[in-house]
């Protein structure tokens, strides 16, 4: 069963990045409960952060994890198991309130009568149009397949469940739709210092078509996604998904095929007019001040690795 659940998130079969940190932090905190089992605990975190080295949302909740841990008296499995449930909840409560921030934000940017265009599955995007609908606007939304996985489909039946005018289109015919598109939503799974944006694999092409016709390009996003390590010159490292399993029957006879899909690509901040996060709109150009004001500067923040180290030797001082 555990061995399922963790899949889910290491083979990026939770849609939305965001429901992803949300759903690893309720699956660590019950291998806490179930199992009294802290090893298992920090094993199982270290095999999703190397598995979704994009996660940035992920990396700085651990972050803020471990440093509560740090500094939270922790003499027994139950202290450390109550320290961990409070901290995941208050986690969990600024994640919804940045989405709610961030779409009211960004929900001013959508006209009446706009048509958008979006890309994968996000919490930030699907509040962003929800709260333009609630505000009388019009809005016509077309949503790509995104595949391999496809999660596309999902987010605009959810949207035409809202009785949203929304198209389901292929991915491949972003550039043909996109002469009848006002603005872009995008999400991310992580902003690097320069203002370049970590999404879905194919985001980089819909921005490059709107760039092209001259269409804006807005990422709804929290500053919970920064990725600081990219402010000292580390990289994003892109995944790889396994997509067999999304292959037409009978490719494997193919002996010579080898099916390959990354998880994301990288969007320029070129192709962005705007970042917009709960604590405003900014330039891509300008993230990296934000990145200061959100993470310091001289930039100290160590990588998550010597936070997993932080959260180990606080469990063998626990298991003895």
């Amino acid at each position: 069963m555990l061995e399922t659940e963790l899949d889910k998130v290491i083979n990026g079969r939770i849609y939305s990045s965001t429901e992803t940190v949300i759903y690893t932090l309720e699956l660590l905190g019950r291998i806490l409960k179930e199992n009294r089992n802290p090893t298992l605990f920090v094993n199982s975190l270290e095999r999703i952060l190397k598995a979704r080295p994009t996660a940035s949302m992920l990396q700085n909740a651990v972050r803020l994890l471990t440093n509560n841990l740090a500094v939270t008296e922790i003499s027994t499995l139950d202290d450390f198991i109550a320290s961990y449930e409070n901290t995941r909840q208050a986690i969990v409560k600024k994640i919804f309130s940045d989405i709610e921030e961030s779409s009211t934000i960004a929900s001013r940017r959508l006209a009446n009568n706009d048509t958008v265009m979006t890309n994968s599955y996000s919490l930030f995007v699907k509040r962003t149009i929800e709260k333009a609908v609630e505000e009388g606007k019009k809005i016509k939304v077309y949503v790509t397949e995104s595949r391999p996985t496809g999660e596309g489909v999902k987010f605009a039946a959810e949207l035409s469940d809202k009785g949203i005018e929304t198209y389901l289109i292929v991915d491949s015919a972003v550039r043909f739709f996109m002469k009848e598109v006002d603005k872009v939503l995008l999400s991310s799974e992580a902003i690097s210092a320069n203002g370049a944006v970590v999404n879905k694999i194919g985001t980089s092409l819909i921005a490059l078509a709107a760039h092209e016709a001259r269409v804006r390009v807005y990422v709804v996003s929290s500053t919970f996604k920064f990725s600081p390590e990219t402010l000292v010159g580390e990289l994003v490292e892109i995944p790889e998904i396994e997509i067999s399993e999304y292959m037409p029957e009978g490719w494997e006879k193919l002996k010579a095929l080898k099916p390959k899909s990354p998880l994301f690509d990288v969007t320029p901040p070129s192709y962005i007019d705007a970042i917009i996060t709960e604590k405003g709109v900014i330039a891509p150009e300008f993230a990296v001040m934000m990145f200061r004001e959100s993470f310091g500067w001289p930039h100290s923040l160590a990588k998550y690795q010597a936070d997993i180290d932080k959260l180990k030797e606080k469990i063998n001082k626990l298991t003895g």
